[in-house]
């Protein structure tokens, strides 16, 4: 789905990792991207800025360009999010998960949220 300035959706998208022994959100259609100890904080945050971001936007009158900023994610979080969106309708497969990643989902810690802002 392509967002516009009256319709659209973002999904974000947290895991942990184990290596930072962090939490990581992001909004994929916004490439918005936090980092966080505490899981509850982190979502609320992401959520927040989300909800910033698209106000500005409509505020600024800006193009639809800027609600569908996904390829300015770093590749590994696109990566994450194309395996977890696709591939997650069925049994997730560890191996199909960016390496810095896999760990975190062979202890569950990561999910998918769709989300409408």
């Amino acid at each position: 789905m392509v967002n516009t300035i009256n319709k659209g959706q973002v999904n974000m998208v947290f895991i942990r990792d184990p290596i930072k022994d962090e939490f990581i959100g992001f909004c994929y259609e916004f490439a918005i991207v936090k980092y966080g100890d505490d899981l509850f904080d982190l979502k609320n945050d992401l959520i927040e800025a989300s909800k910033g971001y698209l106000e500005a936007v409509s505020k600024i009158k800006a193009s639809d360009k800027l609600l569908n900023m996904s390829d300015k994610l770093p590749s590994e979080f696109r990566d994450l999010y194309k395996v977890m969106r696709f591939e997650g309708k069925t049994k997730l497969r560890s191996d199909r998960l960016p390496k810095q990643f896999s760990n975190s989902y062979k202890v569950g810690n990561a999910f998918l949220v769709p989300a409408c802002v």
